[in-house]
């Protein structure tokens, strides 16, 4: 038996579906660096330039770096709606949520594999006893950050601010809304690294530990795989094809009627589930009267993921309480550090993620061609 456990500590989750935005005014420091956004506290003349920032003194505890503390009022830091473009669930935070885990410094994401060595046997008074062992291997996923800086200078800040716009918390904003871009990508495709690597970041399309994908039963006509080509009682036996795979893959541990599961399947296909019987029932319909646990999204970038074939994935949300997929983030928004420019102050940001890693492969099915 093999048990999956991370090494790597996990600060916080957010279910799939359950991304958004909060309430700034309600947060704390240590709240908001839980759900992945921070500043570069190691380093004081950051957290001067942000006391500075909000109007507030530098306390004199926060005056040497083996003494610094987040205060409450680094909150007002961030600009509120960057907060809720920054929490703004992208599709793949539908389909798995995120973890936040790790730090931003941290080169890699750790997850540790117990395996359980040996079987109980029957007792005996005069029998010697066996003795259980465990095996540990671990997995490893890449951690890429990327960066983004702005500037804004004192001439467009005075000029934008007679038309009350506020450029710096417009340029914060761009920034969280190109993070939230950039790891809705990384989820999907992964990141292949210029250097190679032997481990790289990998994403929900391409994780390694996923099997090959299934590919369909031809129509009547022996012409196409594809649901456009098909007729309602062919899609209808290519979606029990696939749900009595993946009952059988896990034998027993999964009960598609009354266990949660999602359907993600390519977003050019999706009109097809309302094909309807002569009675008026669509696939969609009989899904959703049939298998009563289930979410089902609709994503373009499974639009030709597999050699131009449209695909469909359907797993299990979690077996005995280890999610099967996981979305691995470090920081989804980070003040690395400040420059003065005489034009103005550059503040760089970075967002640090290890892609998706699979947990459980056999909760997992998949097909090309439909």
């Amino acid at each position: 038996m093999i048990l999956k456990t991370n090494d790597t500590e996990t600060r916080f989750r957010f279910d799939a579906g359950k991304v958004k935005g909060f309430a700034l005014d309600e947060a704390t420091p240590e709240g908001l660096y839980a759900v992945g956004m921070g500043i570069n506290t190691s380093d004081k003349d950051v957290v001067e330039h942000v006391c500075r920032s909000i109007g507030m003194d530098m306390d004199p505890a926060l005056q040497t770096t083996a003494s610094i503390t987040v205060p409450q009022q680094f909150t007002q830091y961030w600009d509120p709606q960057a907060v809720d473009t920054l929490y703004t669930a992208t599709l793949m935070d539908q389909i798995m949520g995120e973890t936040i885990a790790g730090t931003w410094a941290d080169t890699k994401y750790v997850l540790r594999w117990n395996e359980i060595l040996g079987q109980a046997s029957l007792y005996g008074d005069l029998t010697d006893e066996d003795l259980v062992g465990m095996s540990y291997n671990y997995d490893y996923r890449s951690v890429v950050r990327f960066q983004k800086a702005l500037l804004p200078t004192a001439l467009a800040e005075a000029q934008l601010a007679k038309a009350r716009i506020p450029y710096r918390a417009d340029l914060q904003r761009a920034i969280a809304e190109l993070f939230n871009i950039n790891q809705d990508e990384i989820g999907h495709f992964g990141w292949a690294p210029s250097i190679p690597s032997t481990e790289p970041t990998y994403g929900f399309l391409n994780e390694i530990g996923l099997a090959p994908y299934e590919t369909l039963p031809q129509n009547a006509g022996g012409t196409s795989t594809q649901f456009e080509d098909k007729s309602w009682e062919e899609i209808q036996a290519d979606f029990r094809y696939l749900i009595g795979i993946l009952q059988t893959q896990l034998k027993g541990h999964f009960n598609p009627n009354t266990q949660r599961f999602k359907i993600v399947m390519s977003n050019a296909v999706a009109q097809t589930l309302n094909n309807t019987t002569q009675f008026g029932i669509s696939i969609i319909k009989w899904l959703s009267d049939t298998y009563k646990n289930f979410d089902i999204i609709y994503d373009a970038k499974l639009d030709g993921a597999n050699g131009g074939e449209n695909v469909i994935y359907i797993f299990a949300e979690d077996i005995k309480g280890i999610r099967t997929f996981e979305q691995i983030i470090q920081q989804k928004m980070f003040l690395v550090g400040f420059e003065q420019r005489t034009h103005g102050k550059k503040e760089l940001y970075s967002h640090a993620t290890a892609g998706v890693i699979c947990k459980r492969p056999l909760a997992v099915v998949r097909a090309s061609g439909i």
